[in-house]
């Protein structure tokens, strides 16, 4: 039940953002009592902390799980690069301001995993570099700037997975050394 409640706070912050989204109204688009999610969460904060961990602990499962099946150097910086930000990415957008504002506790837990997030790339591109592939006069943080702008431009892309693909071969290009 605490899956499906997390999954359906994340559907309707979408709508509503978290800010306005009610315990009835969850309740309600739930069918259940609202007295089963007090069962479950003590308050409205709890229930929106819960899910950010959750959010944030997907996250580091996929991208631990694309790392350890990664083959190169270049697949490593290609996922690292691509989960920079939590995914899926209209979650973050949509509700980045309102948690950093209203909800600290879980804001932290979001920069904690961006801040992982820019490690990684940056321990990856140094690897690569170390092992001959990546070009040692590339700052990384321009790597992490880069996908951060274009991550935050995903939403509005139609096709999201051929343009993701090519603008990660494009950034990647100029990375590796020749």
């Amino acid at each position: 039940m605490i899956d499906k409640i997390i999954k359906e706070v994340q559907s309707l912050s979408l709508e509503t953002g978290l800010k306005k989204m009610t315990m009835d109204g969850l309740s309600d688009r739930l069918k259940i009592s609202k007295k089963t999610l007090y069962e479950h969460f003590n308050s409205k904060d709890e229930l929106i902390y819960q899910t950010i961990h959750e959010y944030i602990s997907e996250n580091q499962r996929i991208l631990a799980n694309e790392l350890n099946n990664a083959n190169t150097y270049i697949e490593k910086l290609k996922i690292a690069c691509y989960h920079y930000l939590p995914y899926p990415i209209e979650f973050y957008k949509t509700n980045i301001e309102e948690i950093e504002r209203y909800y600290p506790s879980s804001a932290q837990i979001i920069h904690n995993y961006i801040g992982e997030s820019s490690n990684m790339i940056v321990q990856v591109y140094n690897d690569g570099i170390t092992n001959g592939v990546f070009n040692e006069q590339i700052n990384p943080e321009v790597l992490i700037e880069l996908s951060k702008s274009f991550l935050l431009t995903i939403p509005e892309i139609k096709d999201r997975q051929g343009i993701t693909s090519s603008f990660f071969e494009i950034l990647l290009y100029g990375s590796v050394k020749r």
